[in-house]
């Protein structure tokens, strides 16, 4: 149930991407860069949750790693 709602489940996802560093969080930095609509083809941040990188339009993994 949680992930129902804080995890977008419903497309592909490459699950939690970037990696927290000791002073920050990886959404923080998303949120401050203003990336929260960042999108490279189908391949999106999630909006529920900014760490997860969501396949809407089946992108091949090069896609996905431009936004990386």
């Amino acid at each position: 149930t949680y992930r129902k709602f804080n995890q977008n489940i419903l497309y592909p996802n490459c699950g939690s991407v970037f990696k927290n560093g000791r002073n920050f969080k990886a959404w923080e930095l998303i949120d401050k860069c203003n990336f929260d609509n960042l999108m490279v083809g189908g391949a999106k941040l999630s909006d529920t949750h900014k760490n997860f990188i969501v396949n809407y339009m089946q992108q091949i993994s090069c896609l996905i790693l431009k936004i990386i």
